[in-house]
């Protein structure tokens, strides 16, 4: 009878994984195989609640910066403390409207002056005429546009600042009330609360010009870190100041 040898299942794989390892040895003795290096911010004394820069995300990753860096250069870090100067002149069918908005320490040396320029506002004869006024020394005036009478700067070394002139048409019922609600769009555009006829009075500055009576307004405060009164929103009743 033949004899057949018997063959253990194991030895062909076993004999592979010798192989493998003996020529995984051979390439292991070519080279040093490279070693990455990851480096993760150290977290800040913080904590975890801490929204700094250097504070790790809770995935590993960076967080986002705030705003004001250089991810965001157009936007402040830190809300500035805005004034805004304001002249509400109604006259007939329209209402005129004078502002000025800006950092209250860029705004307050002017002050003076826009309070000399609103009292030099003169209306000739018949209703729709277009007013003039005298500009305070080292004042520019540009042409306007859009709806802008005019653009003017007060001072050539920030053009960021400058006051706009806007005559609106008015089809209200209710000066007083219109001009009210303007006032209170302005107050809320530096954060501050809004106010009633009798606070009004008391708020804001009356300025005969002629015949007809011009509202003053200076206000400051810290606007809203929401931006939920920009300073583009238009007079109540449309348009743009």
């Amino acid at each position: 009878m033949k004899q057949f040898a018997t063959r253990s299942p194991f030895a062909v794989p076993l004999f592979g994984l010798a192989l493998f390892s003996f020529f995984g040895v051979l390439a292991g003795c070519g080279g040093q195989e490279e070693i990455e290096r990851y480096y993760v911010d150290k977290p800040s004394a913080g904590g975890a609640g801490d929204s700094s820069p250097t504070s790790p995300h809770p995935n590993g990753m960076a967080a986002e910066p705030p705003v004001g860096t250089a991810a965001n250069p157009h936007e402040p870090a830190v809300a500035t403390k805005q004034r805004l100067l304001g002249a509400i002149i109604p006259r007939g069918s329209q209402c005129w409207f004078f502002k000025m908005i800006g950092p209250a320490d860029a705004v307050a040396p002017h002050a003076e002056e826009f309070a000399a320029l609103v009292e030099s506002i003169h209306f000739g004869e018949g209703e729709g005429t277009t007013p003039t006024w005298d500009l305070p020394e080292g004042w520019h005036q540009d042409p306007g546009g859009g709806m802008r009478l005019a653009t003017i700067r007060p001072d050539p070394d920030d053009p960021a600042l400058e006051m706009s002139v806007i005559p609106l048409q008015f089809r209200g019922d209710d000066v007083e009330e219109y001009v009210l609600a303007n006032v209170n769009r302005w107050r809320a555009q530096v954060g501050l609360v809004e106010i009633d006829a009798s606070g009004l009075a008391e708020e804001a500055a009356a300025v005969e010009l002629g015949d007809t009576t011009a509202t003053v307004v200076d206000v400051e405060g810290m606007p809203a870190s929401d931006g939920a009164h920009p300073m583009g929103m238009g007079p109540m009743g449309g348009g743009r100041d």
